[in-house]
């Protein structure tokens, strides 16, 4: 959640974001056998994806160690026009999970058109769906990882929880 008057990054985030979408799908392919995956990103501009392409490549191929071992490829970039999986994720993101994520977050912060009143019975519906979709772990510390997370800029107290409930 973006802070008001704040500025933003969306480079810096969508690299943070897939990153943390790959020690997650990592972590996924080791403890299913040991198997091995790809993971095909929705393409953006060239020089958005190289960016992000070039921060997971470098912990791929780094002398020390593989970060990824068990994901094949760095992320490959396909139009969604052509790809029918993430012709999926789009749906779900944008008529399920972002209804949910605005009125969770944003209907007694702001007044604008993106705030609509019905998006409440999205949430009944299909939150502890998109609940049982996740991949979650737990780490050594006990936190979880994985998952639908939440930077809250805007109240800093919040979290993902919120958007199961």
């Amino acid at each position: 959640m973006k802070g008001f008057d704040k500025q933003f990054d969306g480079q810096a985030i969508y690299t943070t974001a897939t990153q943390q979408i790959c020690r997650s799908f990592q972590h996924f392919l080791n403890n299913n056998q040991s198997a091995s995956g790809l993971l095909i990103a929705d393409s953006r501009r060239h020089r958005e994806n190289t960016g992000v392409y070039h921060s997971i490549f470098t912990k791929k191929y780094k002398q020390t160690a593989d970060e990824y071992p068990n994901i094949m490829h760095p992320p490959l970039f396909g139009h969604s026009e052509n790809h029918a999986g993430l012709q999926i994720a789009d749906l779900i993101v944008s008529a399920v999970l972002m209804p949910i994520i605005i009125h969770v977050y944003c209907t007694k912060q702001m007044d604008n058109s993106h705030i609509h009143s019905e998006y409440s019975k999205i949430q009944d519906r299909y939150a502890e769906r998109l609940k049982q979709l996740q991949y979650r772990y737990q780490i050594e510390t006990g936190a979880f990882k994985g998952g639908i997370t939440v930077q809250d800029n805007l109240l800093q107290s919040r979290s993902a929880k919120d958007i199961f409930r």
